[in-house]
């Protein structure tokens, strides 16, 4: 009720940092209903963020129409490449830059570029190109100012560990993704605990992979905990769901 009482901007800033504490929660379906309510711009920011959390990139096609956009967002550029929307990620890509060609040029501007373009190569099957960009800008990262956003650090490590996974380096991708997780609780800006779900979640997968199934429970007991009040169809309540039961069956048999 208080959203319609609000002004625009005012509306989107507090209906975004809603939809992240929704987002943690682990109710989906209230962040699209909270969306909806939303100016344009902050229903695009809401579903981006919604997308990259669940994977689910059909959530984007409503805004990919909109060819005209004052300043596409860094999430949105490598949300479309992820999507498949290869064409359309380039020209946002290519739109962000001019629309900062003016900007000073420092270390932040150059690392967020970078790993922009090894996502852009990893959406086109470039993985080698994308592989050798993510490890190069994902150190420099490392050594900014924990002042500065890091949103896009921990996707690009979401693309690093699924590489490194994808030629063989299953351990080397654990370690990508327990260093992201360890680096999340220390970020000041108010994107909360959900990048840090999301990598648990990548963690216990990868665990499970390579056959360390009680270390994979173990963070999927806490995630239980964080997703108590989830909705029952979560997508990662279910699946954690079915693999207590089919343990459950091995364990029985």
């Amino acid at each position: 009720d208080r959203l319609k009482t609000l002004d625009d901007q005012s509306k989107g800033n507090l209906g975004e940092n809603c939809s992240l504490i929704y987002m943690a929660l682990g109710k989906l379906q209230a962040v699209k209903e909270l969306a909806k309510m939303l100016p344009q711009q902050y229903r695009e920011r809401v579903a981006t963020g919604l997308a990259l959390f669940t994977d689910d990139y059909g959530l984007l096609d409503p805004f990919l129409k909109y060819r005209d956009k004052p300043s596409p967002r860094q999430d949105l550029i490598i949300a479309a490449a992820r999507a498949g929307h290869i064409r359309e990620a380039q020209r946002l890509f290519s739109l962000w830059k001019e629309r900062r060609s003016n900007s000073r040029v420092n270390t932040f501007r150059t690392t967020s570029l970078g790993i922009m373009e090894a996502e852009l190569a990893l959406g086109r099957g470039d993985e080698s190109d994308a592989l050798e960009l993510l490890q190069h800008h994902l150190r420099v990262y490392e050594t900014l100012s924990v002042t500065e956003p890091r949103g896009l650090y921990f996707l690009g490590c979401e693309s690093l560990a699924r590489i490194l996974e994808q030629r063989g380096e299953k351990e080397e991708a654990l370690r990508v993704l327990q260093h992201a997780s360890r680096q999340e609780w220390q970020n000041p800006f108010p994107i909360g605990p959900v990048p840090w779900i999301k990598h648990q979640w990548l963690l216990a997968s990868l665990y499970r992979r390579l056959g360390e199934d009680q270390i994979a429970k173990e963070i999927e007991a806490k995630l239980l905990k964080m997703l108590t009040h989830a909705d029952a169809d979560h997508p990662m309540l279910v699946e954690i769901k079915a693999r207590q039961e089919a343990d459950r069956r091995i364990a029985d048999n």
